[in-house]
Parts: structure tokens; sequence; C-alpha cells
């Protein structure tokens, strides 16, 4: 093999090397912020909405917060029925993709007979445009909705200060 293309070949592996050690320190750490808006909202609109119905059907009502998944109640009439944990990865799984804790409140002020649970997004700031909340559920025909659906408080929970997942 002639220098010039010695130098090629070498100059390749280089940059291949070095662009697979780049990849193995960093790229499996990187999550596009669109991919962590999917992942965020596939959370709250899916994953903790199952386990919360789960909750539901084995205690007969929702939990008054989300560390009820976790730990067993304190209170002795839904510890006896409780049949969790209904979270393995608490408190990460309670937390959205940005590390902010997942919001939630029981009654809902969204929803009828149900709860509300929200990420406060990219900008970790509750009632913002970023926001990701479990969906609005349409009210029974006698009890019309206090707001219409696309008004933005009906997006978004009106009072902005939840029950929020301490990390422990």
């Amino acid at each position: 093999m002639n220098d010039g293309r010695a130098w090629a070949v070498a100059l390749i592996l280089f940059l291949l090397i070095a662009g697979g050690g780049f990849l193995l320190l960093n790229g499996f750490n990187y999550t596009p912020a669109a991919s962590r808006t999917a992942l965020t909202t596939a959370s709250v609109t899916s994953g903790i909405n199952g386990m919360l119905d789960l909750y539901k059907l084995h205690v007969g009502h929702y939990p008054t917060n989300l560390a009820d998944l976790a730990q067993r109640p304190a209170n002795p009439t839904d510890a006896a029925k409780w049949r969790g944990p209904y979270v393995k990865s608490a408190p990460k799984a309670l937390h959205d993709a940005w590390g902010n804790p997942l919001h939630y409140r029981y009654p809902s002020t969204r929803n009828t007979n149900t709860y509300d649970l929200w990420s406060t997004g990219p900008d970790g700031v509750s009632g913002t445009a970023d926001d990701i909340t479990n969906p609005i559920v349409a009210a029974p025909q006698s009890q019309p909705s206090s707001a219409p659906a696309n008004t933005p408080s009906a997006t978004r929970p009106s009072n902005p200060e939840p029950e929020a997942v301490s990390p422990e």
C-alpha cells in the first residue's frame, strides 16, 4: 500500500474509533426534546393512568397521592385492599423525562369522577403552554363541562399547586 492510502485508512480508522467512543460515552444518554415529550406524553396518558386505574379497581377509589402507588396507604381500610406496589421503579416512574415530579390531584378539577395528572414539561413550571396533561374526559350529558374544550383552562389544571412526588 502506498503512503497516501495508508494515511487515508489510518484516518478513517481513527475517526471510526473516536466516533464510536463518543457514542459510547455520550450517545446513550442523549434524548432529543421531541423524544422526551413523547415519552412523557405516553407516561401521563397511558402508563401511570393504568396504574391509577388498577389501584382504583383494588381499593375502590383513586389514591389521594401518587406515593400510594408505591407504598401502602396510611388509611387502614385502603391498606387492607391495597395489592401494590403498582409502580416498580418509584420514584423514577413518577417523574417526567426532564426529571421533574409528575403532578397529581384527586378529585379532578377538570374531569368528573377522576383525577388530574400532568407534567410541567421542559420548563418545569406548572400552568404554562408546554404542560403535558391527561386527557379531558367529556362530562356526562347531565353535567356540562365548566370550560369549553378549546380554552387553555380546559387543557391545563387551573390550580397550579398540586401534590408532587418527592424523590425518596
